[in-house]
């Protein structure tokens, strides 16, 4: 995808396509997903003490967000034994929350676009959910969602919110989507771009950002030349003289995709809006893209699956542009993603604030640093606070901590205490595959260890599909 995007959006897709995609184009229902819905405060009354964020002033329910990351934890961690570490606590809040997210906002422009659910549809659902769980009747899915401690009528309320949101994006977002001869033709090539962005600040209208930009395409017109207007005027911070590398279709916004393949080599767009502001963009090269065996229905189908995901993708990016967090440890996930590393910081230390005797947070102050600023004094300093945290409690150590404090002792020179670190590591995370991978590269040319750790993972791989299963 264009690096522009590699931001928060990018997890957005991401995680849209993975917790959501699969079942939104088909008729499944994930029964498992809607047992963990039980405590959920369905209440439409306002309680900003359960808010989690807004976007777009749609609210996300803490409750919604912590029942989906409960889920998360049990099965990625309670039912394989193996204990969470820091950066994996944070992917999996970020899939829980984007998920929450996503689904108010797809059920509340549902409702703005007057979707609704009838009898039929939810017979239908329910039907599915008794044949794929080999529950008999309806009689046996009461009597299962009750041995779950799961009220029936707040089951069948999160069903119809499913219901809803899938009805609205395959009636109103995805309902005139088609794959052209054009779409094909595009894809058989690769464009090479470069881009000036002017963002929206909160400050100032979009219609100010227009006029500015459109100034600027004057000033192009007469002479001025794209590298210097990008020098004087481009606030993309993030890529060197604007250049966003090579793109294929449905890699970017539609937005930026029809533009782009309609410019010609060297040609500059107009004024193109996205999420993140308004862009001038210019096609600096096309190649082709060699394909074997080249099939024209297949590669038609495919485009078609593709652009649907583009689509709700380009909906999310607008939607998550108003995006309004309250919760610190969300702030600070998002502020890293953005390249914010201050306010994640801040927001790091307001989570310390909330909880003092978590070390996970100067852990994650000292991680951040050793990838920023890695001479930093603070890091030994956040890496001495959390180890004294997990000496007063040894029930909150974790390895990870230790391969920061054997990474930071290898930099000194002090080989033995880095050795000692590793080993602490690895008898803290030897069920945990995320940590033996992390240990396989740092003892990656200490073959007696590294075949230890390769024979573990094995074992655990294999015991891990087992459990899930």
């Amino acid at each position: 995808m264009v690096k522009f995007m590699r931001t928060h959006i990018l997890l957005i897709t991401w995680i849209m396509v993975i917790c959501f995609a699969a079942t939104m184009f088909s008729g499944t229902f994930y029964f498992k997903d809607l047992l963990f819905n039980k405590h959920e405060n369905k209440n439409n009354d306002r309680n900003l003490a359960n808010e989690i964020a807004t976007i777009d002033n749609v609210i996300i329910n803490k409750d919604t967000y912590n029942s989906i990351l409960n889920k998360n934890i049990y099965y990625n961690y309670d039912l394989t034994k193996r204990n969470l570490e820091p950066d994996q606590l944070e992917s999996l809040k970020l899939q829980a929350f984007l998920k929450a997210a996503n689904d108010s906002l797809f059920v509340e422009e549902a409702k703005k676009n007057h979707v609704t659910i009838t009898g039929a549809d939810l017979d239908n659902a329910i039907q599915s959910i008794l044949k794929a769980y080999n529950i008999k009747n309806k009689n046996e899915l009461k009597k299962v969602l009750k041995d779950n401690q799961v009220n029936y009528s707040d089951f069948i309320s999160h069903l119809k919110d499913e219901l809803l949101a899938k009805k609205f994006v395959n009636m109103v977002l995805l309902k005139d989507v088609q794959v052209s001869n054009q779409d094909i033709e595009n894809s058989q090539f690769k464009l090479h771009l470069r881009h000036l962005l002017l963002k929206v600040p909160n400050n100032t209208t979009e219609n100010q950002v227009l006029i500015k930009i459109k100034n600027i395409k004057a000033q192009i017109d007469q002479g001025l030349s794209f590298t210097e207007a990008i020098k004087k005027y481009s606030e993309d911070d993030r890529h060197k003289n604007g250049d966003l590398g090579w793109i294929s279709v449905n890699e970017t916004p539609l937005v930026i995709e029809k533009v782009a393949y309609s410019l010609p080599i060297n040609g500059i767009s107009g004024p193109t809006k996205t999420a993140l502001g308004y862009h001038l963009i210019q096609l600096l090269n096309k190649r082709m893209i060699p394909v074997k065996d080249f099939n024209l229905e297949k590669r038609r189908a495919e485009l078609f699956e593709a652009k649907k995901s583009q689509i709700v993708s380009s909906f999310l990016d607008e939607k998550f542009n108003n995006l309004k967090i309250q919760d610190a440890h969300l702030s600070a996930i998002f502020a890293k993603q953005e390249g914010n590393y201050q306010k994640a910081l801040i927001s790091y230390q307001n989570l310390i604030a909330e909880n003092p005797e978590n070390p996970f947070p100067d852990y994650y102050i000292a991680e951040l640093l050793t990838k920023t600023d890695p001479k930093n004094p603070q890091i030994n300093e956040e890496l001495n606070k959390a180890s004294i945290k997990v000496e007063l409690n040894p029930s909150l150590d974790f390895a990870s901590l230790h391969i920061l404090l054997g990474d930071q002792a290898k930099k000194n020179n002090a080989p033995a205490i880095a050795a000692k670190e590793y080993q602490k590591a690895f008898e803290l995370g030897e069920k945990n595959i995320y940590v033996l991978t992390r240990l396989k590269t740092i003892y990656k040319d200490n073959k007696k260890e590294c075949g230890k750790i390769e024979n573990l993972l094995k074992n655990l791989i294999a015991r891990e599909s087992v459990v899930k299963k």
